[in-house]
C-alpha cells in the first residue's frame, strides 16, 4: 500500500526491512536505503509542489493584473476617472497583508511545536 505521500507505509518498510535482514543482516546498509530513499522522494514533493505553485501563482498574478487594467481602463473611458493609487496604500496593504500571513502562519506552527509528538498522534 502507497502512503498519502507516494512512498511506502510503514508496514512495508518493515516488512523490506525483515526481508533484506533475513538474505544479509547489514543495519547500517538498511537505514542508509531507507534515509536516501525518504530524502530523494522528499526532494521530488517538494520540488514538484514549488514548480506547481509558481505556475499557480503566475496565473493568479496574470489574472489579477488584467483585471486591475481592465478596470483601470473602463473607468477612465466611461466616467473619466483616472485609476491611480497612491505608493502609500500598496505598501500599507503589502504590510498589512504579510502581517497577517506571518501571523495567523506562525501561529498553528508555535502550537504544534509546543505539543508531545505522542500526544498530537494518538487523536489523528
Amino acid at each position: 500500500m502507497r502512503s498519502i505521500s507516494g512512498g511506502l507505509d510503514a508496514l512495508e518498510e518493515t516488512a523490506i526491512l525483515r526481508a533484506r535482514r533475513g538474505l544479509r543482516p547489514n543495519q547500517p546498509d538498511d537505514f542508509a536505503t531507507f534515509t536516501s530513499e525518504g530524502m530523494l522522494r522528499n526532494f521530488q514533493q517538494i520540488t514538484g509542489g514549488v514548480a506547481a505553485a509558481m505556475i499557480v501563482i503566475a496565473g493568479i498574478a496574470l489574472l489579477g493584473i488584467g483585471f486591475g487594467l481592465g478596470a483601470a481602463i473602463f473607468s477612465r473611458a466611461v466616467f473619466d476617472f483616472d485609476a491611480a493609487t497612491p505608493l502609500w496604500s500598496v505598501s500599507l496593504g503589502l504590510g498589512v497583508s504579510t502581517a497577517v500571513g506571518l501571523i495567523f502562519g506562525m501561529w498553528p506552527a508555535l502550537k504544534a511545536a509546543r505539543q508531545d509528538p505522542i500526544e498530537a498522534l494518538r487523536y489523528e
